[in-house]
């Protein structure tokens, strides 16, 4: 942008210089040359802002993704989490069951 400030300045003050008499044709085609620099410049500047506005959605995308799943990580986590208590549960019970039917068979 500074850039484009620079040039757009300098074609200003070349064309209030060329207000006087004694400009010649290597005047002109500087400041065409010039102007279609800037042009240049201005197309350059508009198609990466456009672009950034495309990666920038882009970008969005992705990180809702990644919140996605970090939240179905997390869910999962806990699922396993509980699913493992009820492991620990189930042999706990399974081994006295098992405590409980030699005693039966003892008893009898």
């Amino acid at each position: 942008e500074e850039r484009l400030l620079e040039l757009t300045d300098k074609s200003s003050s070349s064309r209030s210089h060329h207000d006087d008499e004694d400009y010649d044709d290597d005047d002109d085609v500087d400041d065409d040359l010039e102007n279609r620099n800037v042009q240049n410049f201005r197309e350059q500047l508009n198609s990466l802002q456009a672009t950034h506005v495309v990666d920038q959605k882009r970008l969005q995308g992705v990180e809702d993704l990644h919140k996605g799943f970090i939240a179905q990580i997390e869910v999962l986590r806990r699922r396993v989490n509980d699913l493992e208590e009820k492991q620990e549960d189930i042999m706990v019970k399974r081994d006295e069951c098992q405590d409980f039917l030699v005693a039966a068979a003892e008893f009898t």
